[in-house]
């Protein structure tokens, strides 16, 4: 993500009513098959697979319309200030997502605990960057073309790290994706941007995600990473405790 709050996490919103028929067309699709067993449950692979219908690009663009949804004072923006965060806020689907931060100014993880029903699938970002028509330079770009490149450069050279219950998730950069353009409107305020109610506009985005399918219990998932280049340097240093409901 961006490093503002953490991350520079979600600046704009979705409609409700796209989210609402979101959810209605998930329900329908049946739950996608795991390829790597473990204690804490299964990834599902990033390349060639389309787990719930849709593939790791489609379903990173679902992530950043779930951070865009809300003001910047609920949902996953509060989740570090809280100590039993709401993690369901705005969450649509069989699939939730979960946000990553920055560290503390201790340079301290932060640490989130989060409730989640039985059966939902996580998705949620190692290190990840958007670009969009309504944001300024460094983060505009008028064009398609241009948003993936802007998104791109961002993501270069990232160093990357995922614990798992203490496991060790390996060849991350096998879990690149790169978005298709979205649509993104800009939410009440407070938002970010600064931005009238309403703003349309197009986003696309880069960046390493994972997806798992978590076993009943708890389980700890722990992500590090870093980019350092030209442009831009930022960190990512979070520890989530996720309780999944038996």
């Amino acid at each position: 993500m961006k490093p503002t709050q953490g991350s520079r996490i979600a600046r704009i919103a979705l409609s409700l009513l796209i989210g609402a028929v979101f959810t209605a067309v998930l329900s329908l699709i049946p739950p996608a098959a795991s390829s790597q067993d473990g204690s804490f449950g299964s990834l599902v692979p990033a390349k060639n697979s389309t787990p719930y219908g849709m593939t790791f690009g489609e379903w990173s663009a679902r992530f950043w319309q779930w951070e865009f949804m809300l003001p910047v004072d609920q949902g996953p923006f509060n989740w570090p200030n809280e100590t039993n965060p709401d993690c369901s806020t705005g969450q649509l689907g069989p699939v939730w997502f979960l946000a990553g931060f920055s560290p503390d100014s201790q340079g301290n993880p932060i640490k989130v605990t989060c409730h989640v029903p039985a059966g939902k699938a996580i998705f949620f970002p190692i290190i990840n960057n958007e670009c969009s028509s309504l944001e300024s330079d460094p983060y505009h770009g008028a064009t398609p073309q241009e948003r993936q490149e802007c998104a791109q450069r961002d993501t270069q050279r990232a160093t990357l790290k995922v614990k798992i219950d203490g496991q060790t998730i390996k060849n991350l950069t096998k879990y690149r994706a790169q978005s298709p353009d979205f649509d993104i409107v800009v939410p009440p305020p407070p938002n970010v941007l600064g931005l009238p109610t309403g703003a349309f506009g197009q986003s696309g985005s880069d960046g390493y995600y994972l997806m798992l399918i978590p076993c009943p219990g708890h389980h700890t998932i722990e992500i590090d990473a870093e980019v350092q280049n030209s442009s831009v340097s930022f960190q990512i240093d979070t520890k989530y405790l996720l309780i999944v409901d038996r």
